[in-house]
């Protein structure tokens, strides 16, 4: 029996095909238990948080701020220029980016 091939994606392609920002597009399902999703993003998002699984960010362009809450109700201001970053699933975050990522 044939093996099914990989089914091949292409990025940029796909972000040309999203219009509206904080909506995040199903890219591919990994293992049954893990999604990954593209997004554009611009202006603010609401504190949230993930508490089944961790949240990760690979912003292809633009800048990414991250506010994170911290226990007792700390705030620190990450900045995600270094393009890839990782938020644990009991944390509190908030997103804002200036200009579309």
């Amino acid at each position: 029996m044939a093996q099914p091939q990989p089914k091949k994606l292409s990025l940029p392609s796909l972000l040309t095909k999203i219009t509206k920002p904080w909506s995040p597009k199903l890219l591919a399902r990994l293992n049954d238990d893990y999604d990954v999703k593209v997004a554009k993003l611009r202006g603010s998002y609401i504190f949230h948080a993930h508490p089944e699984t961790d949240e990760l960010f690979y912003i292809v362009s633009g800048t990414l701020l991250m506010k994170l809450r911290e226990e007792g109700g700390q705030e620190g201001l990450e900045d995600v220029t270094v393009r890839f970053s990782r938020i644990p699933s009991y944390i509190d975050f908030r997103l804002f980016s200036g200009r579309p990522s």
